[in-house]
């Protein structure tokens, strides 16, 4: 017999469910329509960041353009800043994905190793973390591109060293909230080892959280890099970026504002997409949600 409270619990339920994908997929749009524009736009068009036209310098945005419209406008050279945002977007996409990756895999590996094995490991991998949270992130990052050059190679390697830290922090956290669960001691009861405990049992339970960590880590470091690219440590000046098209005209900010401002503002909406998809992927997994 179904009572009110069981139906009450259902429809919560089934309004959860719903809400869920439309959610999801809200966050989702900005995010999908960057990946699809860094990976499908330098395809479609054809765009050589050497190339100037001084006759077309410094027009505003929608202005019509031999065969096509700048849609961002020129910049002081004739470049259109437009194809310079959409080039930029694969760099930015690649440092992004390859950046998560490395610390990801090496943030969360450490980090679930020090909560299985506690005692002396986990001390050393803490205390490693811990003296990595204390220098700050970002001015680490422009001491390790300033002596290593520009490069979008260096870039993901200082970007990875200073990223590793809040993976294996969430790792370690996962890890102790299931290492004495039943099913973890019922598997070493029936003669699993260490290593298989850990692969089967352990390791898919921390996935969720630390996947949540990756999504919102993503749109931080694409910001990051457009930081260095900004100050002249990123990507060199043969590979366009964003921080170098904001660069460009931070001195023409009064005259030619949509140098700087339409970029930044792309910038912007991906950063800010990121973090709310994170967000959102968090609240769909998170048990918790079931019982509110």
């Amino acid at each position: 017999m179904t009572t009110v409270a069981d139906g009450r619990h259902a429809g919560r339920l089934a309004r959860l469910r719903i809400a869920v994908p439309r959610g999801i997929l809200l966050a989702a749009l900005p995010v999908l329509l960057f990946c699809l524009l860094a990976v499908i736009g330098p395809l479609v068009v054809s765009y050589d960041h050497v190339h100037t036209e001084l006759l077309e310098r410094l027009k505003p945005p929608g202005t019509q353009l031999a065969g096509r419209i700048a849609v961002f406008g020129t910049d002081q050279v004739g470049r259109d800043v437009f194809l310079q945002v959409l080039y930029g977007a694969r760099v930015s996409l690649l440092v992004g994905f390859v950046t998560v990756l490395i610390a990801g895999v090496a943030g969360s590996t450490l980090g679930i190793l020090a909560g299985v094995a506690g005692g002396r490991t986990d001390t050393v991998i803490m205390r490693a973390a811990d003296i990595q949270l204390a220098l700050p992130a970002f001015l680490l990052a422009i001491l390790a591109a300033s002596v290593i050059g520009p490069s979008v190679t260096n870039v993901i390697i200082t970007l990875a060293v200073t990223r590793w830290v809040i993976f294996a922090r969430v790792g370690r956290g996962a890890a102790l909230a299931v290492r004495d669960r039943e099913f973890v001691d019922s598997a070493r009861i029936l003669g699993g080892s260490p290593l298989r405990v850990t692969l089967v049992h352990i390791v898919p339970s921390c996935l969720a959280p630390l996947l949540v960590v990756a999504t919102s880590s993503f749109g931080l470091v694409i910001l990051a890099e457009a930081s260095l690219s900004f100050l002249g440590l990123g990507a060199p000046a043969t590979v366009p970026s964003w921080g170098q098209t904001i660069a460009n005209g931070r001195d023409l900010l009064g005259t030619a504002w949509w140098i700087s401002t339409l970029p930044g503002f792309v910038l912007a909406v991906v950063t800010v997409s990121f973090g709310i998809f994170g967000d959102s992927l968090r609240d769909v997994l998170d048990p918790r949600a079931l019982a509110r």
